[in-house]
């Protein structure tokens, strides 16, 4: 299921007469960036263009077919780059394994 997003800052685009914001949404995968926009004047109410753009992204999450990005982790406690090397260390066997029967 999929939470309500957390939006980061939000800027007004004059040409599109609208508002604009990253938001990020925790999924059963991860974290999912996608792109949330509220048409509305410059004046308009900050808690009501809040809401449009929490709208628009939870729209766009339902939907599934709008861009959008996921988050990547930085690795954490050490055990992740253990893991890393060791799927290192095996694609460099196959490779020299290939380069050896091709010769």
């Amino acid at each position: 299921m999929t939470q309500i997003p957390e939006l980061g800052d939000v800027t007004y685009n004059a040409a599109s007469q609208s508002f604009e914001a990253l938001a990020t949404c925790d999924t059963q995968t991860g974290q999912i960036r996608l792109p949330a926009s509220f048409e509305a004047p410059l004046d308009a109410p900050e808690q009501l263009v809040r809401q449009g753009l929490v709208a628009d992204a939870t729209r766009k999450m339902q939907n599934g077919s709008e861009l959008r990005s996921r988050v990547a982790h930085p690795m954490g406690d050490g055990s992740d780059e253990s893991e890393v090397a060791s799927l290192f260390s095996s694609a460099k066997r196959f490779i020299g394994n290939a380069w050896n029967k091709a010769a």
